[in-house]
């Protein structure tokens, strides 16, 4: 076998690799504006779900495509969710001064608010990389998914939160981080999210998902 044969092992993974690295640079990129950070995430696992599925063309173009299609939802989701994210950062701080048990209690149920909300968070925009639907709707579906597959939730959630925790951490590290931190966590999230999003549109082919809801988009031409 030819190592730097263009369809080796070798040259598929670099190829991978660079993949991730232009993915993640891009969404960093859209997600300094803040208020874009929610179409970058969802055109992120637009991209990252043909990935896993072996249906990827252009990087960019792909991304672009979801960014423009998506902006308008996502944005009013990201915007829930920094909101609430503002809020609870703002409770936390004044949970930190109380005393005594009623102080403990509030903790700990503003803890379990906080983790609902990042599971919502992140079913949220993956779905809406790939299912129409209204903003209550795909929070709604979020929600749902976050609990039907809550072993995946819980490795999503995992994954999501490593990067900070190595940037915080082990700084001398940020570097992976600013190349990988978005990206590989995505991408390990859509070969979770990949099988359920499947049921999902097989659900839609038979007529049984919930038009109130979600809806599965048309099949996207290639890229």
């Amino acid at each position: 076998m030819h190592f730097f044969d263009p369809d080796s092992p070798l040259m598929n993974g670099l190829s991978r690799i660079t993949d991730l690295v232009i993915l993640n640079l891009i969404t960093l990129a859209a997600c300094l504006p803040v208020v874009t950070a929610g179409a970058s995430l969802t055109a992120m696992h637009y991209v990252l779900l043909k990935m896993v599925r072996g249906e990827e063309g252009y990087i960019l173009r792909g991304w672009l495509k979801s960014f423009k299609q998506n902006f308008r939802q996502a944005t009013l989701i990201w915007l829930l969710f920094l909101a609430a994210g503002l809020m609870a950062l703002f409770d936390v701080w004044i949970v930190s001064y109380g005393r005594g048990s009623g102080a403990l209690i509030l903790g700990v149920l503003l803890l379990l608010v906080i983790l609902v909300a990042y599971a919502d968070f992140l079913w949220a925009f993956p779905l809406l990389s790939r299912f129409e639907g209204t903003v209550p709707g795909i929070l709604s579906a979020a929600m749902a998914m976050a609990f039907r597959a809550f072993p995946r939730t819980l490795a999503m959630g995992a994954a999501g939160a490593l990067p900070m925790i190595i940037w915080f951490l082990f700084p001398s590290m940020a570097p992976l981080v600013v190349l990988f931190g978005a990206s590989l966590p995505g991408l390990v999230s859509a070969h979770m999210y990949s099988p359920l999003f499947k049921k999902l549109e097989k659900e839609r082919e038979k007529g049984e998902e919930d038009p109130e809801k979600i809806s599965g988009r048309e099949e996207d031409q290639a890229l």
